[in-house]
């Protein structure tokens, strides 16, 4: 099995949504629950989606603060609890600092 150190390594220069699998491939390894897991793709695909539909960058380097600031806006607009909002940013900010 890779540590985390060799997929991070395996990552540097890859779109996003290749990041993604990687990460939650990782995380079954690690044995985090189905439910975890779930939680954590949806989040993380809903980021993805908005990125696409905005025709955002999918490299990890051009995230920047304002566009997961615009991710909170776009939530809130559609009536997400701040709950789930503050869930995708924890999410967002978890797969991103692996990378």
């Amino acid at each position: 099995m890779q540590t985390r150190r060799q997929l991070r390594a395996l990552g540097k220069g890859l779109e996003l949504s290749s990041l993604v699998e990687a990460y939650l491939l990782t995380c079954r390894a690690e044995g985090k629950s189905p439910c975890t897991i779930r939680w954590y793709e949806q989040k993380l695909r809903g980021f993805l989606d908005y990125l696409r539909l905005r025709r955002l960058p999918a490299n990890p380097k051009a995230i920047t603060p304002d566009i997961v600031r615009g991710l909170v806006a776009h939530l809130q607009a559609k009536g997400v609890s701040a709950f789930t909002a503050r869930g995708y940013v924890q999410v967002v900010k978890l797969n991103l600092s692996k990378n």
